[in-house]
């Protein structure tokens, strides 16, 4: 009997079944969003971090150098990071103002801007502190590659090919009502197709 209870527990795979529970919607927004570029990166850096030394010990120069060593080392947490993730510009034509005269449209529209960065880091060969275990290495890692990605981003000029993105899509957009001229201005600055 003994041997027969025993195969049974051993035996075959184990089903897990997720509790039925409703979904609830919470709400629901118009967005407005024109997402006009998309830049997509990867990355791999070596990310550390530490604590510090206690701030009482800034008082002693010699004493804060040593406390800062000391601290440091038995701190430090160092892993190889692969990051990857996207960038995108865009206007949000929520806040855009038209105004037409005859068969003459002028769309009022605000600058193009940038939307935070979707980022994804992977650990390769994380290193602990012998004191203290970085458990958010990984997010620092995310936070570093997106501030990376948009500065990247910026000075490839997404900015100035969203504005050019989103002149042409309006001006699609209206050109294919039959609109016979279309204006389209960016705070103040007059653009006209």
């Amino acid at each position: 009997m003994l041997g027969i209870g025993f195969g049974l527990g051993r035996g075959g795979g184990q089903e897990v079944r997720p509790t039925p529970t409703p979904v609830v919607l919470q709400q629901v927004r118009d967005l407005g969003e024109l997402h006009l570029v998309q830049h997509q990166y990867q990355t791999v850096f070596e990310m550390e971090s530490h604590k510090d030394a206690p701030d009482w010990t800034q008082e002693v120069p010699v004493l804060n150098r040593l406390a800062s060593s000391i601290a440091e080392g038995a701190t430090k947490n160092v892993a190889l990071v692969t990051v990857t993730g996207t960038v995108e510009a865009g206007i949000d034509l929520s806040q855009a103002e038209i105004s037409q005269r005859g068969n003459s449209i002028t769309v009022v529209i605000p600058a193009a801007k940038i939307y935070p960065a979707n980022v994804d880091a992977v650990l390769h060969s994380q290193k602990r502190g012998v004191t203290w275990d970085d458990r958010n290495l990984a997010l620092k890692a995310r936070r570093e590659g997106a501030n990376r990605f948009e500065k990247s981003s910026r000075e490839a000029g997404i900015l100035e090919d969203a504005r050019k993105r989103a002149v042409d899509q309006v001006t699609r957009l209206f050109d294919a009502a039959g609109v016979d001229s279309v204006n389209v201005e960016f705070k103040g600055e007059k653009i006209t197709s």
